[in-house]
């Protein structure tokens, strides 16, 4: 955990992987009395639940830790300005494997265990209602973004269309193809039990 200046009276939080899981585990401890009695199952499920939303948060979100910026509005039209609209302008910065590995299956990815844990926990749940939820979350994360980077004063996270398209879609693949496999799971026969 570190933080980045900005300026003189502004300031950025960047936190690690591995401290935004930290943070996960310690918001679920407080959580715990809330949660009510769980089996050890349920209690599991929680707590992984707990530490993907943090590091979610942590990866996306810049905490920015300037309270009052000044000149609102010229900061607001110069981000508006490098909003990425076009997917194809983002990928056309792509200069690498890795990068490429990072900003597409990164993105692509981002999203999967969200359709895992809702499935794991309500195997009934619509595709129409979680495309509505993968959407809505995604959106919050870049509107988040634009608000952090309008604080700041530039792009310290570029808002791009093509990061909520993969995250929607990583989402969506992973939802079908997990309720397709639970769903042939329950037609299977169960195995009669066999006497040595």
């Amino acid at each position: 955990m570190y933080i980045l200046f900005d300026s003189f009276i502004g300031a950025t939080l960047h936190i690690s992987i591995i401290d935004s899981l930290w943070i996960g585990v310690l918001a679920f401890a407080a959580a715990l009395p809330f949660i009510g009695k769980k089996s050890l199952r349920d209690t599991i499920f929680y707590l992984f639940v707990f530490l993907y939303a943090s590091f979610l948060f942590f990866l996306t979100i810049p905490i920015v830790l300037q309270p009052y910026p000044d000149d609102w509005t010229a900061k607001m039209e110069w981000v508006s300005r490098e909003i990425l609209w076009n997917p194809f302008d983002s990928m056309r910065g792509i200069d690498s494997p890795r990068h490429f590995v990072g900003l597409i299956g990164g993105n692509f990815c981002l999203f999967m265990p969200m359709a895992v844990f809702l499935l794991l926990k309500k195997p009934s749940y619509r595709w129409g209602k979680f495309l509505a939820l993968s959407l809505g979350v995604s959106c919050g994360i870049e509107f988040l973004q634009f608000v952090g980077n309008v604080v700041i004063g530039y792009s310290f996270r570029t808002v791009e269309m093509l990061d909520i398209l993969l995250n929607v879609c990583g989402a969506l693949l992973c939802f079908f193809v997990l309720k397709a496999a639970l769903a042939k799971r329950r037609k299977q026969p169960a195995k009669p039990k066999t006497r040595w």
